[in-house]
């Protein structure tokens, strides 16, 4: 993490704040200073906000003179408002996307973070770090926009998702990042050519290869000229989607959601937020030629493309950036779901199910979260990897990767060779 010097200027200044007042220049003179909000004749300040460090974070408090000289009041009374307990916070420049604010608990943004929220929107940024304990506002929210002003601004990764470097950042600090190495690939692999016969089981397989390689697509997809293909399974959810793949993402995590199922009207944008780990959706409608949920389908499409929009809460549509690989699975084919959303059918690959139940008596694999591993096949094998100009192709370059990896190891070699079969079987189409 590489610091820059605070800078203030961040915007202009709020309504609620005084125009004509001189802004700190940078967040030490804010708590050193406070700011101003009213004066009087003589320079003599008689409304200002107050800014405290405690150990939580940031005390902000409202304070007001009571009482008059000019009548003889000789001290007037102080009265002090609070008005929020804020964490701390900082502007990061992600160099995925772009601008954000971060809020993070201790005296560095290498502590724990709290909360992270796009540079453009401080009113969400502010209702996202307070909603959760002990942060809160008791007053008006409009008096914080001063912090805005006078943050201190910094080079960091903030979205979670696997870096150029090979590391995963994790901001909110959630994710199990174990390399527990290819044993819990292998056990996948064993489970689904043993739960599922012929194309269901190198599908099975297909899906399980394809987040592991999405969480390396953002990486390419940023150095331009990747195509993320969206994988679409029609339909065969359960036990795979539940018992494998979710878990490779390290479960139903609250911070990061990485399953999402049926519609995301209202939390689209949350969705996709500085977050680079693949999603998977699934949406069952019970009838073929139904429609996708619109942010459903908005997703998928901008998943491809790189930007969604979505409505937020007046008429305005809001541009959102899309770098997160999705693997989808539901009833509605896929030429369907193209002619419902009046799209094309570039960047998906369908998959097309039997319908066959998975056999009983398999049992279920042990699956563990693959962030650790696929680390280290993205700093092992990197310059490889990044030759791959589609989903596809980088599946079958980690195959090569793995069998690199694992050069004494018969099963390893065997599940390299299935991979290729998967992939040249669906790479094709149905």
């Amino acid at each position: 993490m590489s610091r820059q010097p605070p800078i203030g200027g961040i915007g202009n200044a709020p309504a609620i704040l005084d125009q004509n007042v001189e802004m700190p220049r940078n967040f030490t003179q804010l708590l050193e200073r406070g700011y101003c909000l009213k004066r009087i004749d003589g320079g003599r300040c008689i409304r200002k906000i107050r800014i405290r460090e405690v150990e939580e974070g940031l005390w902000v408090e409202l304070v007001e003179e009571r009482g008059d000289l000019a009548r003889g009041d000789r001290a007037p009374a102080a009265l002090t408002t609070p008005v929020a307990l804020m964490p701390r916070a900082a502007v990061a420049v992600d160099p995925f996307f772009g601008e954000a604010y971060v809020a993070y608990r201790g005296r560095l943004l290498a502590e724990r973070i709290v909360a992270v929220w796009p540079a453009d929107d401080w009113d969400g940024f502010i209702r996202e770090a307070t909603r959760r304990p002990p942060y809160h506002i008791v007053g008006d929210p409009k008096l914080l926009d001063v912090i805005r002003l006078a943050l201190p601004r910094m080079n960091h990764v903030v979205s979670v998702g696997l870096t150029d470097g090979g590391v995963v950042a994790d901001p909110l600090g959630i994710l199990d990042l174990t390399d527990y190495g290819i044993e819990p690939l292998k056990e996948a692999y064993r489970w689904a050519r043993a739960a599922y016969g012929g194309g269901d089981a190198a599908a099975a397989w297909f899906n399980v290869m394809a987040v592991l390689a999405k969480l390396m697509t953002p990486i390419l997809r940023v150095s331009g000229g990747f195509i993320d293909n969206v994988v679409y399974n029609v339909v065969d959810y359960e036990p795979l989607l539940a018992h494998v793949l979710v878990r490779m993402l390290g479960g139903h995590l609250e911070g990061y959601r990485v399953y999402l199922r049926g519609a995301a009207d209202g939390d689209a944008a949350r969705i996709l937020t500085l977050n680079r780990l693949p999603l998977i959706l699934s949406f069952i409608a019970g009838n073929h030629t139904a429609a996708a949920p619109a942010s459903v389908a908005a997703i998928m499409l901008s998943s491809i493309h790189g930007v969604a929009g979505f409505r937020g809460g007046g008429l305005a549509i809001k541009a959102v950036r899309n770098l997160r690989g999705v693997v989808a699975f539901t009833d509605v084919p896929l030429s369907q779901f193209l002619r419902n959303a009046k799209a094309d059918g570039l960047g998906f690959i369908e998959l097309r199910w039997s319908g066959e139940p998975a056999r009983r008596g398999a049992g279920m694999p042990d699956a563990k979260p693959i962030f650790g591993y696929a680390a280290r096949l993205w700093r092992n094998h990197r310059d490889e990897l990044s030759r791959a100009r589609d989903l596809p192709g980088l599946m079958l370059r980690l195959a090569g990767a793995m069998e690199s990896e694992h050069k004494d190891d018969a099963e390893a070699a065997e599940i390299a060779e299935y991979t290729r079969h998967a992939v040249e079987l669906f790479r094709r189409g149905p």
